[in-house]
């Protein structure tokens, strides 16, 4: 980089850097100091600019930073700033060797620190002693997200799977796994991606991402016919029909909340899901099937779409109107004993693990969760 100016002192470089800053002519300099160089890229040939107050971390060396052009006044900025003998760059995301060997050091002392928190595979949970609800969950989890060949479930990231219906909100999901995790039926894999979680000042983790980190299947003695006899299971009894009968309820208003919303959007409804849709869709669960809701829905929503067009409203207002539409369309269908036809599953909106498991496995009863009117079995 220097060659050009090998032939100069350290004496005569400092006055023809001065000289090249005060406005002097390259071509004058290049002759006067028999420079072989491009006047395009002569201060290239500077030796770079020291910075006294800061020094390698790793070297101790002084920081410089490359010589800027004359008509450059922008002032030299923290990230130019390397080590001369190192190359490390302390103010931008440096790769040197020296911060590559640093990171690999922090990555094992990170995951040390997960294995001494997560790995607690020895308390391991009896899976005849789980409740309908337990088995319910991990069944489905297991079913939509487990590793192949290893008693792992997967992150969402690495494998994207649809265990419950998909909302704005993936309340119903982040329950779901929280409700697995505080019993230790499932637990936090120590070998998740690193990034899954964030780390204090000595490395230990604080928090995780539930749908970044994988994990590790807590169950007793789990082997392939154990496997089996989760993914078909037969512990459905008449004891455990009302824990069936809340379970879908809810799954129904996942379904018809993930309709809606995909209905909102074809239009372009901007619409948040709140308390009246609820308690509207929650009602009307008591009378109809999610089949006869996405009619009715669907119904609605084309309505509004026309109302905001025909009578020139904001889509907002036409938006706020649809679920009061389907409140009216569901009592009017009841008073006047309207035949509500059923619509068929949308192969945008696949069925979800958890309802695809529920109906088809643990109760049995397969497209009739979908069809009949939600009630005890």
């Amino acid at each position: 980089m220097y060659n050009s100016l090998k032939h100069l002192s350290e004496k005569e470089i400092e006055i023809l850097m001065d000289k090249y800053y005060s406005g002097v002519k390259v071509t004058d300099l290049l002759n006067e100091y028999s420079i072989n160089s491009s006047e395009f890229v002569f201060y290239k040939s500077f030796p770079p600019k020291k910075f006294f107050e800061y020094k390698c971390e790793f070297c101790g060396e002084i920081l410089v930073a490359d010589r800027h052009s004359k008509t450059n006044n922008t002032g030299y900025r923290n990230y130019e700033l390397y080590c001369p003998n190192c190359f490390h760059k302390p103010f931008t995301e440096c790769k040197c060797s020296n911060c590559l060997l640093k990171e690999i050091e922090i990555e094992n002392i990170r995951r040390e620190n997960l294995f001494e928190i997560f790995d607690n595979r020895d308390e391991s949970i009896d899976y005849n002693e789980l409740s309908f609800l337990e088995k319910v969950y991990l069944g489905a989890l297991i079913r939509a997200g487990m590793r192949e060949d290893e008693y792992v479930i997967e992150s969402k990231k690495e494998k994207m799977f649809k265990l419950v219906p998909y909302t704005k909100s993936n309340e119903f999901e982040l329950e779901i796994y929280k409700y697995l995790v505080d019993r230790k039926i499932i637990l936090i894999d120590p070998e998740s991606d690193l990034e899954s979680f964030s780390f204090n000042e000595k490395n230990y983790p604080i928090t995780y991402d539930t749908f970044k980190v994988s994990y590790l299947i807590n169950i007793k003695n789990l082997d392939d016919e154990l496997l089996q006899q989760i993914l078909n299971p037969k512990f459905y009894s008449e004891e455990y029909s009302k824990d069936a009968f809340d379970l879908w309820k809810k799954i129904a208003l996942e379904e018809c909340i993930e309709y809606l919303l995909y209905q909102m959007e074809k239009v372009n409804f901007s619409f948040s899901v709140g308390k009246k849709t609820n308690s509207v869709l929650k009602t009307l669960l008591e009378d109809f099937s999610v089949s006869q809701i996405f009619a009715i829905i669907y119904n609605c929503v084309s309505n509004a779409s026309r109302y905001c067009l025909e009578r020139n409203v904001s889509r907002k207002q036409a938006a706020n109107s649809v679920i009061t539409r389907c409140e009216r369309y569901g009592e009017r269908a009841i008073s006047q004993n309207w035949t509500i036809n059923r619509y068929g599953r949308l192969k945008d909106l696949s069925q979800s693990s958890l309802s695809s498991y529920f109906f088809y496995k643990v109760i049995q009863i397969g497209e009739l969760g979908f069809d009949d009117v939600p009630q005890k079995i």
